[in-house]
């Protein structure tokens, strides 16, 4: 069972909604990164992109659950792997990628606006934290 989190910016559900994924060690010297594209109320707003710095002792999986029609961030909580009382199961489902990890921490660790795209975004992030 799927529960979408409301801790999250909504995703923006257009075909040309931009995400990108960038696999780290997933720690806090080396984190993951999922930016996804936020949904605008009008086209004349700029583009947005929410950064997310997960911490996780695995590394994070394409997944490819049909049963998802929807775009977000998802608690998976019918999930047959074992999690320890500090986990949680989350599905990054955007229109390009659906992303699955056991995350320790998920956090939002900045908003980017006008960018073309999500790796432009991650690129001007990690240049301002001197990673």
């Amino acid at each position: 069972m799927l529960k979408l989190l409301s801790d999250f910016p909504v995703v923006d559900d257009s075909p040309h909604a931009s995400s990108c994924i960038l696999f780290g060690h997933g720690d806090s010297v080396s984190p993951h990164y999922f930016v996804y594209e936020v949904a605008r109320d009008f086209l004349s707003a700029p583009r947005t992109f929410v950064v997310v710095e997960i911490l996780s002792d695995l590394s994070p999986w394409m997944s490819q659950r049909e049963e998802v029609d929807d775009v977000g961030v998802f608690l998976v909580s019918d999930s047959d792997i074992q999690l320890d009382a500090d986990e949680e199961h989350l599905l990054f489902c955007t229109k390009l990628h659906q992303v699955e990890i056991i995350s320790r921490k998920a956090t939002i660790v900045d908003r980017v606006y006008g960018f073309s795209e999500a790796t432009k975004a991650l690129i001007q992030v990690l240049s301002k934290d001197n990673r």
